[in-house]
């Protein structure tokens, strides 16, 4: 039999064109394969980029700040900190670099749980009722947050770490504020002095002073009368509350009280000799928490002048004129704004630039310099 070459040729060519056509098919794919590969690799590469330069730019921000100022890590942070070195096997330096604290704070993380201390490990068993300190944060979230809610005040409070629910703060708000414990220094009554000079402040709770203050609203309109207690070592104010008409012995008694649970007992309260303060029952609460009363001026430049700069700050820093023709409750919560504001915020001239709430808490901070020197 003869083969005819026309007709073998072409019929050979078809033969080897179909056995390359799948190598060729295969190799399309690998390539395929290979250049979506490298885009999924570039494009993690942009984002890990991504990514740590967004972390470095709060990391740097807050190694500008002291150790001492930054904020603290809660307890289940602290073991997230720790599982986290040990996971992905991190140096000591690289740990303190990553979470901007000192190489020493994380081994001593690392000793409280080695030697289960109880301030990292173990806990106390959960009672019926919160802590104190938990009903503490919720008096003082409602009192500087007076137009916030039970929902929100849970929410924030979760944020800090202390779990809280609504109905539980619902609770804790029908209650009155619990009292501070008090020191032993503090729950040592004061010895009976015969020196009736001056008074000079030496510590926070030492001199408080009260005063009522008038603002009238334009046209006399509507008079505002506020009640003002300030803590004279480091002006922190405390409990400012506007009323209508003059206030009775029996609210200032509640308004003292509400200070007297957020921040301690004073040694001393000075006032002025108006009908209210001497009241016998504004002098038996006093004597009840063993306050000593005080009338007049104390010592120079500070004194009772400190009280009235400070409605002169309320007057001509906030309140404007329209502001006093607010309802009472909308006036209240502004108050209370501004107090916090001036306590955490507004550095103070005479603290020389810190602001009331670190004096008060005994944090020194960063003083600013007078441009005028």
């Amino acid at each position: 039999m003869k083969l005819n070459a026309s007709r073998v040729v072409p019929w050979l060519a078809a033969t080897i064109a179909q056995a390359t056509v799948p190598a060729r098919i295969r190799r399309l794919r690998h390539r395929s394969r290979m250049d979506k590969l490298l885009a999924e690799i570039a494009a993690l590469r942009e984002e890990n980029a991504r990514l740590r330069a967004e972390a470095d730019l709060p990391r740097a921000r807050l190694g500008k700040i002291p150790p001492r100022q930054r904020p603290r890590y809660i307890r289940w942070l602290r073991l997230e900190v720790l599982w986290h070195r040990r996971r992905y096997g991190l140096s000591l330096p690289q740990a303190a670099r990553a979470f901007v604290v000192p190489p020493q704070t994380i081994s001593r993380w690392e000793a409280d749980v080695q030697e289960r201390s109880p301030r990292l490990v173990s806990m106390k068993p959960p009672a019926n009722r919160p802590a104190d300190i938990a009903e503490e944060l919720v008096h003082r979230l409602k009192l500087e947050q007076a137009d916030w809610g039970t929902r929100r005040i849970a929410q924030t409070l979760v944020r800090l770490g202390v779990r809280l629910s609504r109905s539980s703060v619902q609770r804790i708000l029908r209650r009155p504020p619990p009292r501070r414990r008090k020191t032993a220094k503090a729950a040592q009554p004061t010895p009976p002095s015969s020196h009736r000079g001056p008074l000079r402040a030496k510590h926070p709770n030492h001199v408080w002073l009260i005063d009522l203050f008038t603002f009238q609203a334009p046209c006399r309109l509507r008079r505002i009368i506020v009640l003002a207690v300030l803590d004279l070592f480091s002006r922190l104010p405390l409990v400012p509350i506007a009323y209508e008409s003059p206030p009775n012995a029996r609210q200032v008694e509640r308004a003292l009280r509400t200070a007297f649970g957020l921040v301690g007992i004073p040694a001393h309260m000075v006032s002025d000799r108006g009908p209210l303060f001497p009241a016998k029952r504004l002098t038996r609460f006093l004597r009840r928490h063993r306050v000593r009363r005080r009338y007049g001026a104390v010592a120079k430049p500070q004194g009772v002048a400190a009280i009235d700069r400070w409605s002169q700050t309320i007057q001509y820093e906030y309140l404007e004129p329209c502001m006093l023709l607010l309802p009472l409750p909308a006036l209240q919560k502004r108050l209370s704004r501004f107090a916090a504001y001036a306590s955490r915020v507004r550095p103070h001239q005479g603290l020389e630039g810190r602001t009331p709430e670190m004096v008060h808490q005994g944090r020194r901070g960063q003083r600013t310099v007078d441009p005028r020197r």
